[in-house]
């Protein structure tokens, strides 16, 4: 073969090669496009099966409330434990680290008309595009509300669901806050609340969130299904889901009026757990400290991020299992680590859990909910350093925090009737009250029996039992 025979060759089948490729590639092409069309046209048949169904006549449905988490009024006072006067024989100042400051939200340049929210502590810009600025004129009924989904299910929401999807990532929002977010959007582009309600429902619905408008008196509101069982927020069921009405906490009517449907595959309930590393503003206070274990006094400082405290006091009021198993905020597990942390490393697991009892039984002042705040209001670790008394679940809430970020182990929570402790999974054969769940023994760890040690049940509750609740 010459080389001018051995090029033509390689050359020609180089070109084949090359021929091949783009026809393969056309051929995906081709049936990438065809898997799009499909995805497309499933989505705008859900859509318009919902529209079908929001057109025809809405059910009635009764609401239901959850009851209260205690069954008796919690007690006004307690009893403590009474150890022996002495002088400390050490004094312990612990240091922290300076607070690193949370990120700031820059606004990504846009061009055209925006509009301006603040949530919490933070300015943001969203554009919103005018065929999703859509109003629904004259009456709402279920005809004309089916005609609106119809005409805006049809127009790209992608541009404002990416930069919801975007500044929700960058600040650890959970579906709750994105919530809270769009709802907050809709106020600056619309006057009228029913205006608001169903353009919220449009854009949580293509968040992927499990929403729907309803008709509640003469207004419409909307409900969120939810993976948390909330406490004293009005629902009503739908098949096996609870729906809960948002932003409405009582009401006199106890009918309420929506579509027929359960959730689709396209949606999902929120989300309420709070992010760890939730950022809504860097304006922050530090918490002094103090408690005595063993002839050493101990004095810390722990910081506190105002704004999210601020923020989370508008949360809805979980229920206590899923109150309980709430993230402490990663600024607090850090400063607990720096501070606490080197204490710990020369004791026994006994004498750790001990010294972190006392440090939750003696360094707040006690009051119930009703006498501070006049309802029933469970407060996170981090709400603990920032108000001036707290209460059982609190404190029992704060000590799950500071045994998670000193000395991990699975723990669990126990409901009395009128009272909440926790108990921890122990090294070694533990002594004193305390359950065994799932072939392991746990001691009991009372929080706000103030100087008990470990496995010490107050003497009223020494005949009741407790219901048992796993901290996640």
């Amino acid at each position: 073969m010459t080389f001018r025979t051995s090029v033509a060759s390689i050359l020609l089948a180089t070109f084949s090669l090359a021929a091949s490729f783009s026809i393969a590639n056309d051929e995906y092409q081709k049936w990438l496009q065809e898997q799009k069309q499909g995805f497309e046209s499933y989505l705008s048949k859900q859509d318009q099966e919902l529209a079908d169904l929001i057109g025809k006549e809405w059910q009635e449905y009764k609401l239901s409330f959850k009851e209260a988490t205690y069954t008796r009024p919690k007690p006004e006072t307690l009893p403590e434990q009474t150890l022996p006067e002495e002088d400390p024989d050490e004094v312990v100042t612990l240091d922290v680290e300076p607070v690193p400051d949370l990120p700031v939200y820059v606004a990504p340049t846009i061009s055209g008309v925006s509009y301006s929210v603040k949530f919490q502590a933070i300015e943001a810009r969203f554009q919103v595009t005018n065929n999703l600025k859509k109003e629904l004129h004259g009456k709402i009924d279920s005809q004309s509300l089916s005609n609106w989904w119809t005409d805006l299910a049809q127009q790209n929401h992608d541009p404002l669901t990416s930069q919801i999807k975007n500044f929700a990532q960058q600040h650890a929002f959970n579906d709750w806050d994105k919530a809270v977010l769009v709802t907050l959007l809709s106020e600056q582009l619309f006057f009228k609340n029913d205006q608001r309600i169903i353009w919220q429902w449009y854009v949580l619905n293509r968040l992927g969130l499990d929403v729907r408008p309803a008709k509640l008196g003469n207004n419409l509101i909307l409900l969120f299904a939810s993976y948390q069982t909330l406490v004293g927020q009005p629902f009503i069921r739908i098949g096996g889901t609870k729906y809960y009405l948002k932003d409405v906490s009582e009401t006199k009517n106890l009918n309420i009026s929506t579509y027929d449907l359960q959730r689709t595959s396209s949606t999902e309930p929120l989300n309420l757990l709070p992010s760890p590393d939730l950022n809504v503003g860097s304006k922050w206070q530090y918490r002094s400290l103090n408690f005595n274990f063993e002839g050493s006094e101990f004095n810390l400082k722990l910081p506190v991020n105002i704004d999210r405290v601020e923020y989370l006091a508008t949360y809805p009021l979980l229920d206590l299992k899923d109150f309980m198993s709430v993230d402490v905020p990663t600024s607090l597990k850090d400063a607990l680590r720096t501070s606490l942390g080197p204490e710990l490393s020369n004791q026994t697991d006994e004498k750790a859990l001990s010294l972190l009892l006392r440090f939750a039984q003696t360094a707040f002042d006690y009051k119930t909910d009703q006498e501070q705040f006049g309802k029933e209001k469970y407060l996170l670790a981090e709400e603990v350093l920032f108000y001036p008394y707290s209460d059982c679940e609190d404190r029992s809430q704060f000590l799950t925090a500071v045994i998670d970020s000193l000395s991990p182990r699975p723990l669990l929570a126990l409901q009395f009737p009128n009272h909440l402790a926790i108990a921890a999974e122990t090294q070694g054969s533990p002594k004193g009250y305390g359950p065994v769940y799932s072939g392991k023994k746990y001691i009991l760890l009372d929080s706000t029996y103030k100087n008990a040690s470990p496995g010490q049940l107050m003497p009223h509750l020494k005949n009741t039992k407790p219901k048992i609740m796993v901290i996640q």
